[in-house]
């Protein structure tokens, strides 16, 4: 094996925990009520669905939460501005308060709160530096280049690795041959010398043998793998070592 593609979002940094943990942060600073972060998903998801085409086309891959704090294209400012307001006062609202001013706060500040929430899980970066110099690494991930980026950034890991591909660049998202086909072009390799390590069976696992990887599913909660027969399966990172394939 020569090169190792890894998935981004709940495989090298936590996504929808910290996304909770975020809104947690954002509501004790400025004084809201604890435990905001379910209904703020359910109230952003509803109101994502509405998205203007020029937002649901360029950031087709973000999920209603990610919208809450991603930037948006040319254009469609506005709308995001009312949807992540909206979204936080409905959220106080079936928390019992009818607060404008303070939903307006949470929208602005909630931003800088997520970014701080940008941590890898523990013992990646440790990994990943062990793996550095002996296989080609890259990041291979659904997404706009410039919030994955972003993400990648505050985390304080984007220099480990050779290449960093998106979905928002590519045109073709996961599980789609043709995303893999573009990492494995960005690191000079062919798909029998790489692997792929995801936590979505469908989208990472069987799009990446799809495209003549091996697939390596990161199953740490006991998940369902929805029919998907992965090449390995680990429970975290530090267990890539045990595989015996580099």
């Amino acid at each position: 094996m020569k090169a190792l593609l890894l998935d981004l979002d709940d495989t090298l940094v936590p996504d929808y925990a910290a996304f909770l943990e975020a809104v947690d942060d954002c509501a004790a600073a400025l004084g809201g009520p604890a435990g905001l972060g379910a209904a703020l998903h359910a109230r952003a998801r509803v109101r994502w669905g509405q998205a203007p085409d020029a937002a649901a086309l360029e950031m087709r891959d973000m999920s209603s939460w990610e919208a809450l704090w991603a930037p948006f294209p040319a254009g469609t400012e506005t709308w995001a501005d009312d949807f992540r307001l909206g979204a936080w006062h409905d959220a106080l609202a079936e928390h019992g308060l009818d607060d404008r001013e303070l939903a307006e706060r949470l929208a602005r500040s909630y931003r800088e709160h997520r970014h701080a929430r940008c941590r890898p899980y523990d013992e990646a970066v440790a990994v990943l530096e062990s793996l550095r110099g002996r296989l080609r690494l890259a990041v291979v991930t659904n997404g706009t280049e410039e919030h994955q980026r972003t993400k990648l950034d505050a985390s304080g890991i984007t220099g480990l690795f050779d290449a960093i591909v998106t979905s928002g660049t590519v045109g073709a998202s996961k599980p789609d041959p043709r995303i893999f086909r573009a990492a494995l072009d960005a690191v000079g390799c062919e798909p029998a010398e790489a692997a792929m390590v995801g936590d979505n069976p469908l989208r990472d696992i069987a799009g990446a043998q799809r495209a003549g990887l091996r697939g390596i599913w990161i199953d740490r909660n006991g998940g369902d793998s929805r029919g998907v027969v992965p090449d390995a399966r680990i429970r975290e990172l530090g267990e890539l070592a045990g595989l015996g394939w580099w």
